[in-house]
């Protein structure tokens, strides 16, 4: 499932919501893509957050959850990914989503290199991972810290 990033036909209402809450204070980059093409600005120093949004196989969900929390959060952490929020959507029994923050776009690409290549993955949870996901998208925006650390708040699992 690497790589296989797609548009998801019609967003659940927790995603669109999610998308809508970092709106404000986003900014796309102008490394390059849409944003360079379109003259958007970048900002210098502002940290990206990465919001991955699942559309998981009916009934997998509540699976999917337990290996996440147990397995996958574990690694994210060990190869010092910052996960500032995960869970399932509110509306939508087939959808759950992951934040992920990172000091730019070059500080990302390495570490999901390091972290899906590694064997702890490869060898360990990915396979019953993947299994439950029908789709996937990322959606990357640049954001202030206030606005990772307010969202690390107010969408924290106890």
């Amino acid at each position: 499932m690497r790589g296989a990033s797609r548009k998801i036909p019609n967003p659940s209402p927790a995603t669109a919501a999610i998308a809508a809450m970092t709106s404000t204070s986003a900014r796309l980059s102008t490394a390059g893509g849409i944003a360079g093409k379109h003259g958007i600005r970048h900002h210098d120093r502002m940290p990206i957050l990465e919001i991955r949004s699942y559309r998981l196989l009916p009934g997998t969900r509540e699976e999917y959850h337990r290996l996440f929390v147990e397995e996958a959060s574990p690694l994210l952490e060990a190869h010092r990914i910052d996960v500032v929020a995960f869970g399932p959507s509110m509306d939508d029994p087939n959808s759950y989503f992951l934040m992920r923050s990172f000091s730019d776009l070059p500080d990302r690409e390495p570490r999901e290199a390091a972290f899906y290549a590694s064997p702890e993955w490869r060898e360990g949870a990915r396979e019953a991972v993947v299994a439950k996901i029908e789709v996937y998208t990322d959606v990357v925006v640049e954001v202030g810290e206030a606005t990772i650390e307010g969202l690390r708040r107010a969408l924290a699992h106890s």
